[in-house]
């Protein structure tokens, strides 16, 4: 597996002049010294998909933090189809498959740091991007995600496993309470939609599902104790 590396929080001009960051509020002291004022820090990401590797862009400075191709290991591991996917993906892909002006008007427009993180990290982990007109693992869900409204199910259930997958790098306590209590929201959700008869068999619902099953092959789950917990709710 490969770690992509924390998202840089520093102010532009620090990225611009490729400079470390202090991070100091309001205003970094390397732009004081440097004797400019500080231009803050930006909120507004990007999340954009090219190829094999995904990019989470600030639309304001134009700065990107590229993620490197994820270990075969981790994604083959997410699913049994994941495998023959990883094999048949080795083509190259110019062009990005979602338009990033598609995403600068949702509501990742200001996106807590640890989510875009966690978000950026399981995507290119577990997203394999179409080939030859071939579906790859998962190619849907980054459009999915952006498009479902903040509350919805997916959204939750991706959450759950973005930190999850994270916290089995970092061991970073906050990351696995992070999971765990993401994961309990969306079980709920899911209960809720499977108890309505209308949204049962939706779209949302399977994908939701889906999410589910992957955050428990990550925590190491085996499937009868999934099927219960569901279930049972």
């Amino acid at each position: 597996m490969v770690y992509p590396g924390r998202l840089s929080r520093g102010c532009s001009r620090c990225k611009q002049r490729k400079l470390k960051c202090d991070e100091t509020k309001p205003s970094c002291t390397r732009c004081l010294k440097y004797g400019k004022p500080c231009p803050g820090y930006e909120k507004n990401l990007v999340i954009r998909q090219e190829g094999t590797k995904f990019q989470v862009q600030d639309p304001s400075s134009g700065t990107v933090a590229v993620l490197p191709k994820p270990g075969r290991s981790h994604r083959g591991s997410s699913s049994s189809g994941s495998s023959s996917g990883s094999s048949s993906g080795s083509g190259s892909y110019s062009q990005p498959i979602l338009d990033p002006n598609d995403f600068i008007s949702t509501s990742l427009d200001v996106i807590p740091s640890w989510d875009s993180e966690a978000l950026g990290y399981f995507m290119h982990q577990y997203v394999l991007p179409e080939a030859n007109d071939c579906s790859g693992y998962l190619h849907f869900l980054p459009k999915t995600y952006l498009e479902s409204p903040e509350s919805s199910c997916i959204r939750v259930a991706v959450k759950a496993s973005a930190y999850l997958s994270l916290y089995r790098y970092s061991k970073t306590k906050e990351h696995e309470i992070q999971a765990h209590t993401w994961h309990h929201h969306a079980i709920r959700g899911l209960l809720e939609q499977l108890r309505s008869g209308h949204e049962a068999t939706s779209e949302e619902t399977v994908v939701t599902m889906i999410l589910l099953s992957i955050f428990d092959d990550i925590d190491g789950r085996g499937g009868t104790r999934k099927s219960t917990r569901i279930s049972t709710g």
